[in-house]
């Protein structure tokens, strides 16, 4: 996610960007990895999304990705 992270600094969205969480278990285990993503709002993501800095670096993080288990995607709004 660092590069990711990195693309979006440079494409101009310094507090943009995804963090991730790790849940561990017990024996300190592994046993869930939660990818945030935050954007200031529809137009920036797709910005974002759409330039080629961003797609390069997604490209690790995809393949990364695919190595997992599971992979879900949710999409929260904040309700006013």
């Amino acid at each position: 996610m660092d590069r990711v992270n990195a693309a979006i600094d440079g494409i101009g969205y310094p507090d943009t960007g995804y963090q991730m969480w790790v849940q561990e278990g017990e024996d300190g285990s592994v046993s869930q990895i939660v990818i945030e993503g935050y954007w200031p709002g529809q137009a920036a993501y797709g910005l974002i999304h759409e330039h080629e800095l961003y797609k390069a670096a997604t490209l690790e993080a995809e393949a990364q990705l695919k190595a997992l288990e599971r992979v879900s995607y949710n999409r929260f709004k904040k309700m006013e």
